[in-house]
């Protein structure tokens, strides 16, 4: 009985350890980096930005019916117009600038492919409400 057990114990042991020193089960750290400037180029500074859309179907989820594939994130922009955001999955989406008292206007779009790494979109001729009510 006591060999029973220690046969079956030593491959489940094994195939721990070499699971967690294969490569590729890790990801990488995705970056979308964004830059959003007006109609005159200048950054549009300290504004909130929406960033929606729906994921991409995973390999566990290759037909897009299980699970919720809707992503959404919010961020502010800094004092150059720029906002990164970590991880996004791959995926279509829709940039929104928020505009208090209104609804978010869509700026632009893009794509996230699988295994992407950097994302870089840059945003131009963007029309930024001055009369916003405070």
């Amino acid at each position: 009985m006591k060999r029973t057990l220690i046969v079956l114990a030593v491959p489940a042991v094994l195939g721990l350890a070499l699971a967690s020193v294969q490569p590729g089960f890790a990801d990488s750290l995705k970056l979308l980096n964004a830059t959003v400037v007006d109609q005159n180029g200048e950054p549009v500074a300290n504004r909130s930005i929406i960033i929606e859309g729906k994921k991409q179907p995973t390999w566990a989820n290759g037909w897009g019916f299980i699970g919720n594939r809707e992503a959404k994130s919010l961020a502010i922009t800094d004092k150059n117009g720029y906002v990164q955001m970590v991880d996004m999955p791959p995926g279509h989406y829709t940039m929104k600038l928020v505009v208090p008292g209104a609804e978010p206007k869509k700026i632009d779009a893009f794509d996230l492919p699988p295994g992407y790494r950097i994302k870089n979109v840059t945003v131009t001729n963007v029309a930024v409400p001055t009369d916003e009510k405070q």
